[in-house]
């Protein structure tokens, strides 16, 4: 039985964000093997100059202002969590596989 497809986004912003996928794929295939996961780098669809320019300001921001960048981090970690997020819910109920 296929319980359907996953579809994990992200950047080539660093590579930790991709690191981050590929774990989140692995998750997903420890937990159940019928369901299809893909990673899709979504920057491959941006403009050649805006994801160079993207890149730069991403790290370019780190580099030069990592404090602002820790506080930026912080703050987002800090917001309540809750698992699953409310676009799975339906398919985590459904299914009981997370």
């Amino acid at each position: 039985m296929d319980l359907g497809r996953v579809l994990i986004l992200t950047g080539s912003y660093g590579d930790g964000h991709r690191q981050a996928a590929l774990a989140c794929e692995k998750a997903f295939h420890l937990k159940t093997s019928q369901l299809k996961t893909k990673v899709l780098d979504v920057t491959t669809y941006v403009h050649p100059l805006l994801d160079t320019i993207g890149k730069r300001a991403f790290i370019s921001g780190v580099t030069h202002f990592p404090t602002l960048y820790h506080f930026l981090y912080k703050k987002k970690k800090r917001k309540k969590k809750t698992w699953p997020p409310p676009c799975l819910k339906k398919l985590t109920d459904s299914a009981s596989i997370i």
